[in-house]
Protein backbone atom coordinates (compact mmCIF):
# COMPACT_ATOMS: atom_id res chain seq x y z
CA UNK A 1 0.00 0.00 0.00
CA UNK A 2 2.62 2.36 0.87
CA UNK A 3 4.66 1.52 -2.09
CA UNK A 4 1.89 2.47 -4.70
CA UNK A 5 1.20 6.09 -2.25
CA UNK A 6 4.52 6.56 -3.23
CA UNK A 7 4.33 5.54 -6.84
CA UNK A 8 1.29 7.66 -7.06
CA UNK A 9 2.72 10.55 -5.49
CA UNK A 10 6.17 10.29 -7.81
CA UNK A 11 3.77 10.26 -10.72
CA UNK A 12 2.08 13.30 -10.13
CA UNK A 13 5.56 15.11 -8.80
CA UNK A 14 6.31 14.15 -12.41
CA UNK A 15 3.54 15.48 -13.78
CA UNK A 16 3.15 18.89 -11.71
CA UNK A 17 7.57 19.02 -12.34
CA UNK A 18 7.21 18.90 -16.64
CA UNK A 19 4.06 21.15 -16.48
CA UNK A 20 6.10 24.08 -14.44
CA UNK A 21 9.11 23.53 -16.72
CA UNK A 22 6.76 23.84 -19.51
CA UNK A 23 5.11 27.30 -18.46
CA UNK A 24 8.27 28.03 -16.85
CA UNK A 25 9.69 27.40 -20.81
CA UNK A 26 6.83 29.39 -22.19
CA UNK A 27 7.05 32.68 -20.22
CA UNK A 28 10.49 33.27 -20.93
CA UNK A 29 10.36 32.62 -24.12
CA UNK A 30 7.25 35.37 -24.52
CA UNK A 31 9.60 37.74 -23.17
CA UNK A 32 13.10 37.36 -25.30
CA UNK A 33 10.19 37.94 -28.03
CA UNK A 34 9.61 41.64 -27.15
CA UNK A 35 12.56 43.77 -27.59
CA UNK A 36 13.09 47.49 -26.55
CA UNK A 37 15.88 49.20 -27.18
CA UNK A 38 18.08 51.87 -28.50
CA UNK A 39 19.48 52.14 -31.83
CA UNK A 40 22.37 55.23 -31.88
CA UNK A 41 24.92 56.09 -34.15
CA UNK A 42 28.47 54.32 -33.17
CA UNK A 43 30.80 57.08 -34.02
CA UNK A 44 28.70 60.21 -32.60
CA UNK A 45 26.85 58.37 -30.25
CA UNK A 46 23.27 60.34 -31.53
CA UNK A 47 20.25 58.59 -31.71
CA UNK A 48 19.29 57.15 -34.83
CA UNK A 49 15.34 58.25 -35.69
CA UNK A 50 13.03 55.46 -37.65
CA UNK A 51 15.61 52.99 -38.40
CA UNK A 52 14.63 49.17 -38.91
CA UNK A 53 14.55 46.78 -36.68
CA UNK A 54 12.33 42.79 -37.93
CA UNK A 55 13.20 39.62 -38.99
CA UNK A 56 14.60 39.16 -42.96
CA UNK A 57 11.63 37.43 -45.33
CA UNK A 58 9.33 37.92 -42.89
CA UNK A 59 6.23 40.23 -42.09
CA UNK A 60 7.30 40.85 -38.56
CA UNK A 61 9.36 44.13 -37.35
CA UNK A 62 9.34 47.85 -36.74
CA UNK A 63 10.60 51.40 -36.95
CA UNK A 64 12.04 53.60 -34.03
CA UNK A 65 10.78 56.27 -32.83
CA UNK A 66 12.27 60.03 -33.41
CA UNK A 67 14.00 59.31 -30.31
CA UNK A 68 15.39 56.19 -31.77
CA UNK A 69 13.63 54.02 -29.35
CA UNK A 70 12.17 50.73 -30.52
CA UNK A 71 10.08 48.64 -28.63
CA UNK A 72 8.53 45.39 -31.16
CA UNK A 73 6.73 42.10 -30.82
CA UNK A 74 8.78 39.21 -32.77
CA UNK A 75 5.81 36.73 -31.51
CA UNK A 76 6.10 33.78 -33.87
CA UNK A 77 9.88 33.89 -34.18
CA UNK A 78 12.28 30.74 -34.52
CA UNK A 79 15.89 30.64 -33.59
CA UNK A 80 16.58 30.18 -37.32
CA UNK A 81 15.33 33.45 -38.26
CA UNK A 82 17.49 36.20 -38.77
CA UNK A 83 16.82 39.29 -37.18
CA UNK A 84 17.90 42.60 -39.04
CA UNK A 85 18.73 46.45 -37.78
CA UNK A 86 19.34 48.44 -40.68
CA UNK A 87 19.05 52.55 -41.44
CA UNK A 88 20.37 54.38 -44.57
CA UNK A 89 23.66 55.70 -44.81
CA UNK A 90 25.01 52.68 -42.10
CA UNK A 91 26.58 49.34 -41.81
CA UNK A 92 23.55 46.83 -41.12
CA UNK A 93 23.65 44.33 -38.47
CA UNK A 94 22.10 40.98 -38.66
CA UNK A 95 21.81 38.39 -36.18
CA UNK A 96 20.40 34.79 -35.55
CA UNK A 97 17.68 34.83 -33.15
CA UNK A 98 19.41 32.01 -31.35
CA UNK A 99 22.24 34.71 -30.38
CA UNK A 100 20.55 38.21 -30.72
CA UNK A 101 20.87 39.50 -26.83
CA UNK A 102 17.14 40.76 -26.25
CA UNK A 103 18.60 42.23 -22.63
CA UNK A 104 20.50 44.27 -24.57
CA UNK A 105 18.93 47.58 -24.57
CA UNK A 106 21.67 49.58 -27.04
CA UNK A 107 22.62 48.85 -30.37
CA UNK A 108 24.50 50.66 -32.22
CA UNK A 109 25.22 51.35 -35.91
CA UNK A 110 28.26 52.71 -38.18
CA UNK A 111 28.35 54.98 -40.46
CA UNK A 112 29.12 53.98 -44.30
CA UNK A 113 32.28 55.24 -45.76
CA UNK A 114 31.33 56.45 -49.61
CA UNK A 115 34.27 57.19 -51.96
CA UNK A 116 34.20 60.50 -53.83
CA UNK A 117 32.01 60.18 -57.08
CA UNK A 118 34.43 61.50 -60.25
CA UNK A 119 31.86 62.96 -62.34
CA UNK A 120 32.01 65.18 -65.40
CA UNK A 121 29.71 67.68 -65.99
CA UNK A 122 28.59 68.53 -69.46
CA UNK A 123 27.36 71.57 -70.66
CA UNK A 124 24.46 70.58 -72.62
CA UNK A 125 21.97 69.49 -69.70
CA UNK A 126 18.14 69.57 -70.20
CA UNK A 127 16.08 69.46 -67.63
CA UNK A 128 13.38 66.51 -67.75
CA UNK A 129 10.23 64.91 -66.15
CA UNK A 130 10.07 61.14 -66.38
CA UNK A 131 7.76 58.73 -64.61
CA UNK A 132 3.80 58.33 -63.38
CA UNK A 133 2.45 61.72 -63.54
CA UNK A 134 -2.01 61.75 -63.42
CA UNK A 135 -3.29 61.52 -66.71
CA UNK A 136 -6.03 59.66 -65.38
CA UNK A 137 -7.23 58.87 -61.73
CA UNK A 138 -7.42 55.64 -61.27
CA UNK A 139 -7.79 55.12 -57.40
CA UNK A 140 -5.56 55.31 -54.81
CA UNK A 141 -3.21 53.05 -52.27
CA UNK A 142 -1.78 53.68 -48.58
CA UNK A 143 -2.40 53.17 -45.11
CA UNK A 144 -5.10 53.94 -42.42
CA UNK A 145 -3.92 54.44 -38.48
CA UNK A 146 -6.23 51.67 -37.55
CA UNK A 147 -3.25 49.06 -38.70
CA UNK A 148 0.01 48.67 -37.76
CA UNK A 149 1.63 51.31 -40.64
CA UNK A 150 4.50 52.62 -39.38
CA UNK A 151 7.38 50.89 -42.03
CA UNK A 152 4.87 50.12 -44.35
CA UNK A 153 6.20 51.49 -48.43
CA UNK A 154 4.44 51.77 -51.69
CA UNK A 155 6.44 52.61 -54.97
CA UNK A 156 6.68 51.64 -58.55
CA UNK A 157 9.63 51.85 -61.53
CA UNK A 158 10.54 54.28 -63.67
CA UNK A 159 11.87 53.62 -67.10
CA UNK A 160 14.96 54.93 -67.48
CA UNK A 161 15.59 58.01 -70.03
CA UNK A 162 17.70 57.44 -73.56
CA UNK A 163 20.55 59.66 -72.04
CA UNK A 164 22.07 59.34 -68.57
CA UNK A 165 20.54 61.43 -66.02
CA UNK A 166 21.11 62.97 -62.57
CA UNK A 167 17.88 63.05 -59.89
CA UNK A 168 16.98 66.58 -58.85
CA UNK A 169 13.50 66.15 -57.10
CA UNK A 170 10.73 63.12 -56.63
CA UNK A 171 7.61 64.09 -56.84
CA UNK A 172 4.76 61.95 -55.25
CA UNK A 173 0.47 62.63 -55.55
CA UNK A 174 -1.02 62.71 -52.45
CA UNK A 175 -4.29 61.97 -52.57
CA UNK A 176 -5.69 61.77 -48.94
CA UNK A 177 -4.14 63.27 -45.51
CA UNK A 178 -6.08 63.39 -42.74
CA UNK A 179 -3.66 64.15 -40.34
CA UNK A 180 -2.43 66.79 -38.84
CA UNK A 181 1.02 66.08 -40.54
CA UNK A 182 2.54 62.60 -41.87
CA UNK A 183 6.32 62.21 -41.86
CA UNK A 184 7.60 59.75 -44.98
CA UNK A 185 10.86 58.60 -45.34
CA UNK A 186 11.65 58.34 -49.63
CA UNK A 187 13.48 55.24 -50.90
CA UNK A 188 15.28 55.06 -54.64
CA UNK A 189 16.72 51.74 -55.68
CA UNK A 190 17.77 50.24 -58.67
CA UNK A 191 15.73 47.76 -60.56
CA UNK A 192 16.64 45.01 -63.16
CA UNK A 193 15.61 41.39 -64.22
CA UNK A 194 12.42 42.62 -62.22
CA UNK A 195 14.19 42.59 -59.00
CA UNK A 196 14.65 45.14 -56.51
CA UNK A 197 18.52 46.05 -55.91
CA UNK A 198 20.82 48.75 -54.24
CA UNK A 199 19.83 51.12 -52.35
CA UNK A 200 21.08 54.83 -54.53
CA UNK A 201 20.67 57.30 -51.31
CA UNK A 202 23.28 57.88 -49.22
CA UNK A 203 21.07 59.06 -46.52
CA UNK A 204 17.90 59.47 -44.99
CA UNK A 205 15.75 61.90 -46.79
CA UNK A 206 12.39 62.31 -45.15
CA UNK A 207 9.47 65.05 -45.65
CA UNK A 208 6.92 66.16 -43.32
CA UNK A 209 3.71 67.55 -44.82
CA UNK A 210 -0.22 68.35 -43.79
CA UNK A 211 -1.47 68.79 -47.68
CA UNK A 212 -2.46 66.82 -49.98
CA UNK A 213 -1.78 67.05 -54.09
CA UNK A 214 1.43 66.91 -55.08
CA UNK A 215 4.37 66.84 -52.42
CA UNK A 216 8.35 67.56 -53.64
CA UNK A 217 11.67 65.79 -52.34
CA UNK A 218 14.74 67.74 -52.73
CA UNK A 219 17.56 64.99 -53.87
CA UNK A 220 19.81 66.17 -55.68
CA UNK A 221 22.44 66.42 -52.64
CA UNK A 222 22.45 62.86 -53.24
CA UNK A 223 24.20 63.58 -56.21
CA UNK A 224 22.34 59.86 -58.06
CA UNK A 225 23.38 59.97 -61.35
CA UNK A 226 21.82 56.48 -63.12
CA UNK A 227 21.02 55.36 -67.07
CA UNK A 228 18.86 52.11 -66.29
CA UNK A 229 15.60 51.75 -64.65
CA UNK A 230 15.35 52.49 -60.90
CA UNK A 231 12.49 52.23 -58.45
CA UNK A 232 11.23 54.89 -55.89
CA UNK A 233 8.84 54.71 -53.13
CA UNK A 234 7.73 56.54 -49.86
CA UNK A 235 7.74 54.64 -46.29
CA UNK A 236 5.60 55.58 -43.65
CA UNK A 237 7.37 56.71 -40.83
CA UNK A 238 5.22 58.94 -38.35
CA UNK A 239 1.80 60.66 -38.11
CA UNK A 240 0.13 63.28 -35.69
CA UNK A 241 -3.11 64.33 -34.78
CA UNK A 242 -4.99 66.21 -31.87
CA UNK A 243 -8.24 64.67 -32.91
CA UNK A 244 -9.27 61.77 -30.64
CA UNK A 245 -10.44 60.27 -33.73
CA UNK A 246 -6.91 59.06 -34.68
CA UNK A 247 -7.85 55.31 -35.93
CA UNK A 248 -10.11 56.65 -38.55
CA UNK A 249 -7.54 59.25 -40.23
CA UNK A 250 -5.03 58.30 -43.60
CA UNK A 251 -2.86 59.04 -45.77
CA UNK A 252 -3.10 57.44 -49.57
CA UNK A 253 -1.21 57.73 -53.06
CA UNK A 254 -3.06 58.20 -55.94
CA UNK A 255 -2.88 55.76 -58.97
CA UNK A 256 -2.71 56.26 -62.31
CA UNK A 257 -3.77 54.45 -65.44
CA UNK A 258 -0.74 52.94 -66.63
CA UNK A 259 0.71 49.68 -67.05
CA UNK A 260 3.72 48.92 -64.95
CA UNK A 261 4.97 47.93 -61.59
CA UNK A 262 3.62 48.36 -58.01
CA UNK A 263 5.62 48.13 -55.40
CA UNK A 264 4.51 46.85 -52.00
CA UNK A 265 6.26 46.27 -48.39
CA UNK A 266 5.04 46.06 -44.76
CA UNK A 267 8.39 45.84 -43.15
CA UNK A 268 11.57 46.78 -43.90
CA UNK A 269 12.87 43.57 -44.12
CA UNK A 270 9.87 41.54 -45.89
CA UNK A 271 10.24 40.20 -48.91
CA UNK A 272 8.93 42.65 -51.84
CA UNK A 273 5.83 42.71 -53.61
CA UNK A 274 6.49 43.00 -57.06
CA UNK A 275 3.42 42.94 -59.17
CA UNK A 276 2.59 44.37 -62.68
CA UNK A 277 -0.82 45.61 -63.59
CA UNK A 278 -2.75 49.08 -65.06
CA UNK A 279 -3.12 51.13 -61.45
CA UNK A 280 0.28 52.75 -60.52
CA UNK A 281 0.95 54.72 -57.80
CA UNK A 282 1.83 58.36 -58.73
CA UNK A 283 5.72 59.00 -59.02
CA UNK A 284 7.79 60.95 -60.99
CA UNK A 285 11.14 62.46 -61.06
CA UNK A 286 12.63 65.65 -62.39
CA UNK A 287 15.70 65.00 -63.66
CA UNK A 288 18.90 66.50 -65.54
CA UNK A 289 19.47 65.02 -69.27
CA UNK A 290 22.86 64.99 -70.37
CA UNK A 291 23.60 63.56 -73.97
Amino acid sequence: MNRLILKMSLDIFVKYASSLSFLLFFTITCVAQVYQGEIRDAVSGESLPYANFGIIGKNKGKISNELGIVNVDLSGMINSDSLMISYIGYKSKVFLVEDFDFSNSLIELSPNAYELQNIQVVANRKAIKIGHKINRFKGFTGWGANSPSEGVLRGTVIEASKHPISLKRLAVKIHQNTFDSVRCRIHIYEFENDQIGKQLLRNNVFFTTSQKGWVFVDVEKESIWIDKDFAVGIEWVDAWTDRPDFERHMLTIALRKSEGFFLARSTAHQNWGINTGSRIPAFYVEAFNYK
